[in-house]
């Protein structure tokens, strides 16, 4: 007896160019006998469904045709419809049923996690045909390569591939999409180039950014493109250097706002942060899952120290490094004293052996 056997007819001719496969199903065919299909474009160890079926099953079972003219208990179309009663592709809605869908629609739309995207493109081709988005471990985009401590400008558009991760140097004429299609950063997005408006040019290439580790440099952005790359709110390290997002209104985005986004951040540093009176206020009624381990805040215009040391007491984790640099002259009386009146405050919040490294010069 024949054992009964799964063959990849409708595989093979989705993917023409796996040889393997098709060496497979040949084999198979030799073994089990022709393989019985429902397409005319046949291989030649296969047999046309139709065929099949008039040789083995209708051949001796002759049918009688029967003939209806009696159309009197035929439902006739009603007349006079209107555009919306009758039968168009225009109008049709679908069925909601109780039934799941197909296994692999319900795991790729359940698979947020970009490691576990990638595993289900890597174990199924067709997980990469339903959802065609290639996962990016750590992107790095820049204009200039350094090798021994020696920088070189690259004028051209390449990248570079180490494994999962990709450097690429973007350039005018930008392209289209940089892979050939959007794909998705899963850990690490850092981006350094000397063009300001470059970024908002490459968002264009991201389908969606996971990524938990984003630096930025010498750009300009909105906060909904902000909002884009850590708007999964898993961010733990977070470094804006003449990076702040602006609003609507062109406004830079105050600092409590960008905080508001990054509920898990471990380490965070920003040059020229916007910061008002309200902003230590309401940094101070935030809640973070997460200790800060390194918080830089340079080019500050402004501390209310009292209020920041209520909020750095309560989010500055154990041996951690603290900066606080504000624009101006050092030696004034009024940084000397909002440094002093901040340092006294922490002194003996933490222990001894873990008390936070706070520097009050820029490094």
């Amino acid at each position: 007896m024949k054992q009964k056997r799964i063959i990849p007819e409708t595989s093979l001719r989705f993917f023409i160019d796996d040889i393997e496969m098709k060496n497979e199903y040949k084999e198979a065919c030799k073994i089990y006998g022709p393989s019985i299909v429902s397409w005319k474009n046949l291989f030649d160890f296969e047999k046309f469904k139709e065929e099949e079926i008039d040789n083995e099953i209708f051949v001796n079972d002759p049918v009688e045709l029967v003939l209806y003219t009696d159309t009197s208990e035929c439902i006739k179309p009603e007349p006079n419809l209107t555009d919306n009663q009758k039968i168009s592709t225009l109008n049709y809605k679908n069925q909601e049923f109780s039934l799941p869908k197909t296994i692999i629609f319900y795991m790729i739309e359940n698979s947020k996690n970009s490691n576990i995207l990638q595993k289900l493109h890597q174990c199924c081709k067709y997980f990469f045909v339903k959802f065609p988005y290639p996962v990016c471990y750590n992107v790095e985009i820049r204009q200039e390569t350094c090798n021994n401590n020696v920088y070189k400008t690259i004028n051209i558009n390449y990248t570079e591939f180490i494994k999962n991760s990709a450097t690429i140097f973007y350039n005018p004429p930008f392209p289209d999409l940089v892979f050939g299609r959007k794909f998705i950063i899963s850990n690490t997005f850092h981006y350094h180039h000397p063009d300001k408006l470059i970024l908002s040019t490459f968002l264009s290439n991201i389908f969606q950014c996971n990524a938990k580790h984003l630096r930025i440099s010498y750009q300009d952005f909105t906060l909904k493109e902000f909002k884009f790359l850590v708007g999964h709110g898993n961010v733990e390290i977070l470094s804006l250097r003449e990076a702040n997002p602006v609003n609507d209104k062109n406004e830079a985005v105050e600092l409590q706002e960008i905080l508001h986004l990054t509920p898990k951040i471990i380490e965070f540093e920003i040059k020229k942060p916007k910061v008002t009176e309200e902003t230590f206020k309401t940094l101070n009624q935030m809640n973070f899952e997460n200790k800060f381990q390194h918080l830089i805040l340079r080019s500050m215009t402004l501390l209310e120290p009292l209020e920041f040391a209520e909020f750095l007491k309560k989010n500055l984790g154990i041996n951690s490094v603290f900066l606080p640099h504000f624009n101006g002259n050092h030696d004034s009386l009024e940084y000397k004293c909002a440094i002093n009146i901040l340092k006294n405050e922490l002194k003996n919040y933490w222990p001894e052996n873990g008390r936070p490294e706070i520097y009050d010069q820029y490094w």
